[in-house]
């Protein structure tokens, strides 16, 4: 019986051991925790410039651990803060752009404030010339707040376009209706205008067509030209008649007394060839500028369709078209007197695309050949320091054939020739004050239209 007590006794002992040394481990290990967090210091810091005493923001902290680095950065007021440990030397790096980089230690038994001054560290840049020239104050009184936008030769130079028509497709406000392909007709809509509301000008003269008011921008090759102004807002005052949408004024090749040669070849899609020829220089005491200008297309494309449930593939044609330019200028200039002339030169052959059917594909034989001629004489006299007077004279000739043998109208099939002669003259007399401007203007125009489809107002054209 007495041996039984003891075993229980025992037990009970034992038990109560094992409670007791649980809880002395885990009184201890709190305790080292908390001798541990005890070791823990805050370190705030707060950053400045050292020329102006002002806080450097988004300065950026990298602390270099044993086993890692931890990067932070400096609030608004350019503070941030730290944890280290109790009396260990912990280093850290601060860095912004626009200073000297800084390497910082620290080392403290207590929680403690830093204060750090980063020196300014100017940026070094190549030195930039920046020229303003004055305009002349005719110059400038002509300038009005209706939208204007130019083309200078060097953005031309960077558009991916050899066209005038794709060049002004990237003015705003401009829409190109295009009548069909590489070489067909491509007018312009200017503030959802028609063409023949939208004033085409070459060098301030008009060039629009008397009888429709409409230019074929596909004729005018860029690489004649050197800017292209873009005037948004009605004006026939000072732009002419019909000007209710705005103008577009295309600038020539100066005449150039510097000798120049430069010559352009390139070649692309739809078998699209391009060379481009120009000189410049004295010539006979004049200065002069020469361009020339040719391009073909001959290209098919090739395009699949359903008939009646069976596919096919065709090829139809899609580029046919041979275009020529030609520019030459001349120049005379005196001390307050400049005289020049301008001839632009077209010759064209394109075709047209035949229709496609269901199930067939109908091969057009059409033809269309244009020639434009166009010279233009100019005259400036200035006649005080601000008064000018110009005076313009253009003459152009027209030319357009159009042959289908298919369309069987007569026997022989269409066969349309056109001319048309055109003479425009402008003279122009501008004084310019301090507050005002005053300009009278006076145009004159005569256009002749000869064709053997002109039907007389009793009578037929077949």
């Amino acid at each position: 019986m007495e041996e039984k007590k003891f075993f229980a006794i025992n037990l009970f002992s034992s038990k109560k051991l094992n409670f007791l040394a649980a809880f002395t481990r885990t009184l201890l290990v709190m305790t080292m925790c908390g001798v541990l967090n005890a070791q823990e210091i805050t370190v705030r810091g707060q950053i400045f410039d050292a020329s102006s005493r002002e806080s450097i923001e988004l300065a950026r902290i990298t602390i270099d651990l044993r086993d890692a680095k931890n990067t932070i950065y400096s609030d608004k007021n350019g503070v941030f803060y730290i944890q280290i440990k109790k009396n260990t030397p912990v280093k850290f790096a601060i860095e912004r752009y626009g200073y000297f980089h800084l390497h910082y230690h620290v080392q403290a038994s207590s929680d403690t404030s830093l204060q750090i001054q980063l020196q300014p560290n100017p940026l070094l840049l190549n030195s930039v010339s920046i020229t303003s020239s004055r305009k002349p104050r005719l110059q400038t009184m002509q300038q009005s707040t209706k939208p204007e936008y130019r083309f200078d030769l060097e953005l031309l130079n960077e558009l991916a376009t050899s066209t005038a028509a794709g060049v002004l497709n990237f003015s705003p406000g401009i829409y190109i209706k295009n009548y069909g392909g590489f070489g067909g007709l491509k007018t312009i809509s200017l503030r959802g205008m028609s063409a023949n509301q939208s004033k085409i000008l070459i060098d301030g003269i008009e060039y629009d067509n008397f009888q429709t008011g409409v230019t074929d921008l596909s004729i005018l090759d860029l690489q004649s030209f050197h800017a292209l102004d873009v005037y948004r807002g009605g004006d026939a005052a000072l732009y002419g008649a019909n000007a209710l949408s705005g103008a577009i004024n295309l600038i020539t090749l100066p005449a150039s007394p510097n000798r120049q040669f430069s010559y352009e070849a390139g070649l692309g899609a739809y078998d699209d060839y391009k060379q481009h020829l120009k000189f410049s220089g004295p010539v006979a005491s004049l200065n002069s500028t020469a361009a020339v200008t040719w391009r073909s297309a001959q290209g098919d494309h090739q395009y699949k369709f359903n008939a009646f449930g069976e596919e096919k593939s065709l090829s139809r044609q899609n580029a046919d078209f041979e275009n020529l330019n030609l520019l030459i200028a001349a120049q005379k200039k005196r001390e307050r007197m400049e005289a020049g002339f301008t001839t632009l030169f077209y010759r064209g052959e394109r075709g047209v695309p035949g229709p496609v059917l269901q199930g067939a594909f109908v091969k057009s034989k059409a033809r269309q050949k244009d020639y434009d001629t166009q010279i233009t004489g100019r005259f400036t006299w200035q006649t005080s320091q601000d008064s000018f007077w110009r005076t313009a004279l253009r003459w152009r000739n027209s030319e357009l054939n159009y042959r289908d043998p298919l369309i069987k109208i007569t026997p022989n099939g269409i066969d349309d020739s056109y001319n048309n002669q055109t003479f425009h003259a402008q003279s122009e007399y501008e004084i310019a004050g301090k507050k005002q401007r005053l300009s009278s203007k006076i145009e004159l125009g005569h256009s002749e239209l000869q064709g053997n489809n002109l039907a007389k107002p009793s009578e037929s054209a077949y």
